[in-house]
C-alpha cells in the first residue's frame, strides 16, 4: 500500500514537473513568434520606405527634350527605365491650340526608345511648361508630369 502511495505520489510529481515545463515551453514559443510578427512588420516597413527613396532618387521615367518649330514645339520623349512605358494620354492637352503626337495614344515607349509630341500654342493660350500624362506601366497607371524643357 505505501509502494502504491509513493509510486501515485511520484506520477503526480511527473505531471506537475512535466505540464510546467509544457507551459513553460509554450510562453516561449509564443514570446518568441511575437518577436518574429515585429521583426517581420518592422523590415516590411523598412521595404516600404527604401522603395520610396528608390523612386525619389532614380531618374524620371520620362525624359524630355525639346525642338522649336515654326509656331509650335517638338517635345522629344524617351523612355528611361528598363520597362515598356505606354502613355495612355495627355490629360492636359486642351492647354494647348493643337497636339500632334508621332502617333496615336495610346503610345507604347520601349526601354531607351523614345517618341513626340509636337504641341502648337496661340496668343489666347499660355504657353504651358509640363505635360500631365497618364502612364501605364507594369499594369499599374498614374499621373507623371513631365517639364518640358525650353526649345534649342
Amino acid at each position: 500500500m505505501v509502494g502504491l502511495t509513493v509510486l501515485t505520489l511520484l506520477f503526480a510529481i511527473w505531471s506537475w514537473w512535466s505540464a510546467n515545463k509544457s507551459g513553460k515551453a509554450r510562453k516561449a514559443a509564443e514570446k518568441a513568434e511575437a518577436n518574429a510578427d515585429r521583426r517581420v512588420e518592422a523590415a516590411e516597413s523598412t521595404a516600404t520606405e527604401l522603395r520610396k527613396l528608390v523612386e525619389r532618387l532614380s531618374l524620371p521615367p520620362l525624359k524630355a527634350t525639346t525642338v522649336a518649330l515654326k509656331s509650335g514645339r517638338k517635345v522629344m520623349l524617351t523612355n528611361t527605365t528598363v520597362e515598356e512605358i505606354i502613355v495612355v494620354e495627355l490629360v492636359n492637352s486642351d492647354k494647348f491650340y493643337a497636339v500632334r503626337p508621332l502617333e496615336p495614344f495610346p503610345i507604347t515607349i520601349h526601354p531607351g526608345a523614345q517618341t513626340s509630341i509636337s504641341v502648337f500654342g496661340s496668343a489666347q493660350i499660355p504657353r504651358q511648361e509640363n505635360f500631365h500624362l497618364r502612364l501605364s506601366s507594369s499594369g499599374e497607371e498614374r499621373l507623371l508630369h513631365v517639364p518640358i524643357p525650353p526649345s534649342n
